[in-house]
Formats: structure tokens, sequence, C-alpha cells
């Protein structure tokens, strides 16, 4: 049984009522608080982590234990013990002038009555969904297999002595009401027939007031799971599809060959067929000129002002904006693909592979680097390929990935392998044959003759 998924924006049901107002909305701010008083408690342990009464929370190579430290959670819930009269430790925050040590101060969860209200965040927040800290917490500490240094030994200034400090990290849930996903059992909807768009979802969780759901597309199979995400003011229900793969479901029976297609990634187009045409999904520049404008407007204003916070909004509206463009560009690029061919055969590219090489190439400059990196990241090449994939699964078309491995310096025509090609010659001429091919096209060809259709 295979799955899918598709995601379908939630919309306040009164039209006047803004996103802020709704349940979900408030049950994602107590979520956040109840993450951040956790994160603090680990960035605290982390940072003292040297000290001999946080031994049972370090590793065998001194680093911090995070699933020790997620055992802290169930503590502070259960027990209510571990967040009064804690002491106060160092930490980075970033001003204008650089990163500078702050303090927080000893019981900071107090309230002017002398009581712990960090137990009642926590306890009106779902274990399950407090069990994702430790992920968050941990891919902040580890960078594509690096340690990255939020805690470390610094002359404080007016201190005088070397201490161990650390950069508080905010850490914010994703995902909205009891952790990831949530069963059918757990969820309800009610289907517009008449208008698909208008549809609700009454109930998901322990929130009980409906959202209206766009649905925009019809369902491809039998919505199982559901996640409720929060990303830039906006709400999103992501729908698990099960796909039923017997023959009675049209979608996934393979189709005869008629129309073939060969596909090559490249840094100078991005997409180019055995045909020879080329296709490139770069970024509105002026869009990008207009956020590089607000960012640095950002630059210059208060950190964690109101005015600050604005202008982050507006920044992220843009962003999002320009993402959405983007992706509804390669959607339809796919999607024409797979309408328009019968099998499709495409270069097994790694994106984060080339930009490793050319990030280590010394003949580069850094602008050079930069240029090359940005050209590459922009296409939206792992998207294209992911979707081309499960497009042609639900269409029933053929579909290979080849090993782009000697693509670009074999004849097409006759097999002959040109190893004395480099990375500046676009077009060449085969010694055997006397074929002249575009570089990137006779490398289309190549991928097509080896997937065999």
């Amino acid at each position: 049984m295979k799955t899918i998924t598709q995601k379908f924006p939630l919309l306040p049901m009164n039209r006047k009522q803004k996103i802020e107002d709704t349940d979900a909305f408030k049950q994602f701010i107590e979520s956040t608080k109840a993450f951040q008083i956790i994160a603090n408690e680990f960035c605290r342990i982390a940072s003292q982590i040297h000290r001999p009464e946080n031994a049972e929370f370090r590793n065998k190579k001194g680093n911090p234990n995070f699933t020790a430290m997620n055992k802290l959670v169930s503590r502070f819930r259960t027990k209510k013990e571990g967040l009064d009269n804690l002491p106060e430790f160092p930490y980075m925050k970033k001003t204008k002038s650089g990163w500078k040590a702050k303090r927080l101060h000893a019981n900071r969860y107090m309230n002017e009555d002398g009581e712990c209200y960090a137990y009642d965040i926590l306890n009106s927040c779902s274990a399950r969904q407090l069990n994702y800290v430790k992920d968050r917490f941990a891919e902040s500490w580890f960078t594509k297999g690096k340690k990255v240094n939020h805690f470390y030994f610094e002359n404080l200034a007016g201190l005088g002595w070397q201490k161990k400090v650390c950069q508080r990290m905010p850490i914010t849930p994703s995902h909205i009401c009891d952790g990831n996903s949530i069963s059918g059992d757990d969820y309800k909807l009610e289907i517009n027939e008449d208008n698909p768009k208008k549809s609700k979802l009454l109930s998901f969780g322990s929130i009980k007031s409906p959202l209206r759901l766009v649905l925009h597309r019809p369902f491809l199979g039998k919505p199982k799971t559901l996640e409720v995400i929060y990303k830039n003011g906006e709400l999103y229900a992501c729908f698990t599809i099960e796909i039923s793969e017997d023959n009675k479901t049209p979608l996934m029976k393979k189709k005869d060959i008629k129309n073939k297609i060969g596909l090559d990634f490249g840094i100078k187009d991005h997409v180019i067929d055995n045909n020879g045409n080329a296709y490139n999904f770069p970024k509105d520049k002026k869009v990008e000129a207009k956020i590089s404008k607000l960012q640095a407007s950002l630059s210059n204003k208060k950190w964690g002002s109101n005015n600050y916070h604005k202008l982050l909004k507006r920044i992220n509206k843009l962003k999002t904006a320009q993402t959405r463009r983007h992706d509804h560009e390669i959607h339809n690029f796919t999607k024409s693909i797979v309408d328009q061919n019968d099998a499709i055969a495409i270069e097994d590219y790694e994106v984060r592979g080339i930009v490793e090489k050319t990030s280590s190439d010394k003949s580069l400059t850094n602008k050079q680097k930069a240029n090359i990196n940005k050209k590459s990241l922009e296409g939206g090449i792992h998207s294209i390929k992911t979707q081309l994939e499960y497009k042609s699964s639900l269409y029933g078309k053929h579909f290979k990935k080849i090993d782009p491995a000697h693509t670009t310096q074999d004849c097409s025509s006759c097999g002959y392998r040109n190893t004395e090609l480099g990375l500046d010659d676009r077009e060449w001429t085969c010694p055997e044959c006397g074929e002249h091919h575009d570089r990137d096209q006779n490398a289309s060809k190549n991928v097509l003759k080896a997937s065999g259709f």
C-alpha cells in the first residue's frame, strides 16, 4: 500500500475573523511557550555540562546527551519539580555591536505571588508534543553532522574569568496539537460536494472549533492521518493519503510507451531534455531585491522590538509568496512532462554533491562559488525529481533514475568516451563518428538511452 501527502490551507470560518483568533493558533502560542521553557532548561544544562552534578546528561565524548535530558520533561510535568530555585546562567544575545553576555535571573518562572507558572504551561501542552523539543534542539546542535558551537568558554565582559556561556535557541513547534500526526479517529471532515473549497475540518485532537478546509483538488485516495502545521502566520492541513494498488485504480496501471523523454540537470540550464529544450526556474529578481532591502532595514531595528517583528513579518510574507510562485512553476513543468510522455528517464543528480564540490574548488573566487551554488539551488532540482517520481506513479507512467557517471562524456551516437572534455566545453564533435553535440542535450540522450525505454 503506497501513501502520498496532500497539503491544503486552513482558514477561519468567518472571513472577518483572523487566524490569530482561532483556537488552533492559541494552542500554538501556548505550545511555543512550553517549547521555550524546555529549550531554556536544555540550554542551561548544556552550558554547564562540565559540572559534576550534570554527569548523567553527558555522553562518552562529553557532549550533551539529549535523550537523557528529555527525561526531565516527564519530571517537570508529573512531579512538578526542577523549575523552582533555578540558578542564573549566562547566555549570548545578539546586539548591534555583536554578541554580548546576558543573564537569566534565578526563579525566572515565578510570578509575583511566588508561584511557579511554568508547570501549568507544560501541563496544558501535550507530553507527546514536548518530546519533539529534543529533536529540534538536537538539530540546532548538529548541522550536517558537524557540531555547532552554541556552548563555549568565553571571557565575559566585566567578569574577568573564563566561563561557559550559551546562545539561547528559540524553538517553536511546527505541528499543532498532540505532536506530529493525528489518526483518522481523532479528526472529522465535512466535504462540500458542490464547492470543495468550502469544506470543513470540524475537529482535530483537542481542538473542537471548526476551520474552513480549502480542498483545491480532490483526494487521490483515502485520507488516513492528519498533520496541522503552522508556517509564517498560516495554517495548513497535511493529509497522508493511502493509494490502492489494485487494477481497479486507473492511476496506478502502467501505460504503453508511445512518447518518451530523457532529462539532464545542470547549472547553466536547470533542466535539458533530449530534444534540446532548456527549462529554467529562476526566482523573481524584483522580489529578491525587495527582500534584501528590507533585511538591511531589519538589521537597523532594535532586536525584539515591535517594529522589528512587524518588518520580520513582512519579509516572511514576501518569502512565502516568492516560494509559492516558484513551486507553482515547478509543479506546472512536472505535470506537463508527465502528461506529454509515457516514459520518463532522469539523471540521478545530487545538488548537495555539486555544491560541496564547488565550495571546495580553490580555482574559483568566493563570488563565483556563491553565484554557481545559488544557480544550482534555486532550480529546485530535488523537488523536480520527487514530483516526477510520484506523479509518474500516480498516472501510470514509466519512470527511471540513471547514474549520471559519464553521461556527458559519452557520444550518444557511437558510444565513444571523450575523457578530455572540460567544464568550459559546451559543444564538442565526436572524433569517431563526427557527430556534433551540445553538451547537455547529449547527456539527456544518454540518460534516455541508458533507461532502455
